[in-house]
């Protein structure tokens, strides 16, 4: 059995890195907002699947067999079309922030060793 834990290996969180991954973002202002959005969309559809089960059961107890079912089998329709739809907005917006964002990096990177002297290059290798 090992000895170390998650806790022992876990890197330290680097808040400048996250503040330039944030300018870069920033730069695809709509998408990101409607990237936050979709997210607190898809937090709120998650949460009405358990208040919507409480409410049918608290009902079932409440009237027993006499409960209409429609009207719950229509809302969790619903909330399952709705949940997809936040899925699907989710998938779509990261991956389009997460698309142009790595080609800002690279874009800047490649700007960067453009810039650099000659000399630079004769005198430090490579790391490959």
């Amino acid at each position: 059995m090992s000895d170390w834990s998650d806790d022992d290996h876990e890197a330290k969180v680097d808040l400048r890195l996250w503040k330039k991954l944030l300018r870069y973002t920033l730069h695809y202002r709509r998408t990101s907002i409607t990237f936050t959005f979709v997210a607190l969309g898809l937090a709120a559809t998650d949460l009405c699947f358990p208040l919507l089960t409480g409410l049918l059961i608290a009902d079932i107890e409440e009237r027993g067999a006499e409960v209409n079912l429609a009207p719950y089998g229509w809302t969790f329709a619903v909330l399952s079309v709705g949940i997809c739809c936040c899925i699907w907005g989710f998938i779509v917006c990261a991956g389009k922030i997460r698309t142009h964002v790595s080609h800002d990096i690279r874009r800047d990177a490649f700007e960067q060793l453009q810039q650099l002297s000659f000399s630079f290059y004769d005198t430090n290798r490579s790391a490959g």
